[in-house]
């Protein structure tokens, strides 16, 4: 593949661990800025995860887990997955010895936080990537939205896994109801279902919420409902992206 053309008309005919052919990723977004996500939606949506079961992954930066211990008591506990991220606003227009820094304090907090190093980190573009793989140790980066399965990017002739995301509860071009939301992942989730049984293998599908915004009751309540209807499919198993990228590493490798 290449990063214009993607897999093109053969992507790898992939089967998700126990033979599911759908790997629904759900991360769930937490800045504490945030006050009603810091304070009250994100343990509605802790509460949720826990009623039904399935592993997530939790997209924070480390300084706002060192202020929240209970959340990352949470993750850490329950065998949560955490992928890293800038302080919000530090991302664009660093410059790369000042973006270093920024990972690495990052990954300092974090594991101060939650006594664990992320395997993964939101990777917008291309030199955050580079530090990436200039720090080591990261099984994935995400960020783009631009697949339905994970890939390779090349930078400087070195390889990084791709776990790219998708389906957002709150699009900043079109903000959309919650009951739409939730109806529109589940005609995804049979697309990608009917799409994968007539022959092109597994689909990823990632499904990203913040707290804030999914965390109050009726976005909460869409999301429960998805949930509910994605358990009830045979072929779709819920993995968090670590899970998922240490399957792909592991079966695809680069």
């Amino acid at each position: 593949m290449t990063d214009e053309t993607g897999y093109g008309p053969e992507p790898p005919r992939a089967r998700w661990p126990g033979g599911a052919l759908v790997a629904i990723s759900l991360v769930i977004g937490y800045e504490d800025s945030d006050s009603y996500g810091a304070r009250a939606g994100i343990w509605r949506l802790c509460r949720l995860i826990d009623r039904y079961g399935i592993p997530v992954t939790v997209a924070a930066c480390g300084r706002h887990l060192e202020r929240n211990p209970p959340l990352s008591a949470w993750i850490t506990d329950h065998g949560h997955d955490l992928i890293g991220r800038h302080e919000p606003g530090m991302g664009t227009g660093l410059a790369r010895e000042q973006e270093r820094a920024e990972i690495a304090t990052g990954l300092a907090a974090t594991e101060r936080a939650t006594g664990q190093r992320p395997h993964g980190w939101l990777a917008y573009y291309r030199q955050t990537r580079e530090l990436m793989a200039d720090e080591g140790g990261f099984w994935y980066a995400s960020g783009p939205a631009d697949d339905d399965l994970p890939y390779y990017a090349t930078d400087h002739g070195r390889k990084l896994l791709i776990v790219p995301g998708l389906h957002d509860d709150t699009p900043l071009s079109q903000p959309v109801a919650p009951r739409h939301f939730g109806e529109g992942l589940q005609l995804s989730l049979d697309y990608l279902l009917e799409e994968a049984r007539s022959g092109p293998g597994g689909r990823m599908m990632s499904v990203d919420v913040r707290a804030g915004y999914s965390g109050q009751p009726a976005p909460a309540a869409a999301l429960c409902g998805f949930i509910e209807y994605a358990q009830a499919q045979p072929e779709v198993a819920f993995l968090h992206r670590a899970g998922i990228a240490r399957f792909w590493l592991d079966c695809y490798p680069a």
